[in-house]
């Protein structure tokens, strides 16, 4: 094989079965006693063309590629026997001919998988000891921090600010004005994930869940969430004057936040964050909440609920149950005090309001 990456014919390699198939296979030389480094095992070319076949099946054309190729490597180096030199020489070869761990993997495990097949199918666990000799090299990894990326609340501010000011020069419509400043505040003060979950939120969910004047709390159903978890998101009483004005004359079918408009004016106009070197992204508001939450205090198993975040044991899928009073309580009891959304003004012939305040 000349070593390059896509080597010519591989998909016809077992195809035609270009080399003979050895005698029926006897699993074992029969002696038990010996090492691994002097004992050897069989297969034959019918065996692995077999397995080839049956691994094939509904996949795509990319996996096919290289489940022909780790076959074709594989009685290239082998010849049916199996033996520490033969597993050593293939694996010597994959290591110095592809530069890619991925590549490693798929073929080292792909002879890995038909050495354990090759065990079932003669009820002989002998031939999956020779992955011993597949082993690949484990580097040393760096140590590195979980998250690097802080977002505070003075980055939120900044938000706020840029998106006031482009909408006072006239840069801005306002109705985006209105819709980019609730998109923010939302984010900021749920957490929710960006593409799965505040997305898809409907004009109707929200006035649904406005009318509860005592507790407002939107129901954010399974499929509207990354991990298919039903769960409870309270509106913060600083934020529902900017959700009032930001479905008034809207149908209830419409998304209420127009994510891709706003996505599309933050990449056009970056905002440095202050903490990291870098520009803010939509997806920093779910951080900012998380982050927040741990300075004020914000109790783990409702954040836990209201994020859809670590949610995985059995206290929760089994025990756990939730109301919207419940929720909106323990989430305010943290979060109450805190007002994120700035002044911002009301489109009227009259001279601009403050409605901010709750």
């Amino acid at each position: 094989m000349s070593g390059r990456s896509k080597p010519p014919s591989v998909h016809a390699a077992f195809s035609s079965a270009p080399y003979p198939s050895l005698s029926p296979n006897l699993g074992s030389n029969g002696n038990s006693s010996q090492n691994l480094a002097s004992f050897e095992l069989t297969f034959s070319f019918d065996e692995l063309h077999h397995y080839i076949e049956n691994r094939k099946l509904n996949l795509s054309k990319h996996s096919l590629y290289w489940i022909d190729t780790a076959g074709k490597l594989l009685w290239e180096y082998t010849r049916g026997i199996i033996k520490q030199r033969t597993m050593e020489d293939l694996k010597n070869y994959v290591l110095t001919h592809y530069q890619s761990k991925f590549t490693w993997n798929k073929i080292l495990c792909f002879v890995d998988s038909f050495l354990k097949y090759l065990g079932k199918l003669y009820l002989n666990a002998q031939y999956q000891s020779f992955s011993l000799f597949l082993e690949r090299p484990h580097p040393v990894k760096e140590r590195k921090l979980v998250n690097t990326r802080q977002i505070t609340i003075q980055d939120l501010n900044a938000i706020f600010s840029k998106i006031t000011e482009y909408y006072q020069k006239g840069d801005l419509p306002y109705s985006n004005y209105i819709n980019y400043l609730a998109l923010v505040g939302f984010g900021g003060y749920t957490a929710q994930r960006m593409h799965s979950t505040i997305m898809k939120i409907t004009v109707g969910m929200v006035r649904v869940a406005l009318k509860d004047k005592q507790y407002p709390v939107l129901i954010i159903p399974p499929m509207m969430d990354k991990i298919r978890y039903e769960h409870h998101v309270p509106i913060h009483s600083n934020l529902i004057p900017l959700l009032k004005e930001a479905i008034k004359h809207r149908n209830n079918g419409e998304l209420m936040f127009k994510y891709i408009a706003f996505n599309s004016w933050i990449v056009r106009n970056p905002i440095a964050l202050t903490q990291i070197k870098g520009v803010f992204k939509p997806s920093d508001l779910r951080k900012f909440g998380e982050q927040y939450g741990d300075q004020i205090g914000w109790e783990t198993v409702n954040r836990a609920h209201i994020m859809s975040h670590d949610i995985s044991s059995i206290s929760f899928t089994h025990y756990k149950s939730f109301t919207s009073e419940m929720v909106y309580n323990v989430y305010m009891k943290a979060w109450g005090e805190i007002k994120l959304i700035p002044d911002f003004q009301v489109q009227s012939t009259q001279s601009p309001q403050n409605i901010g305040e709750k």
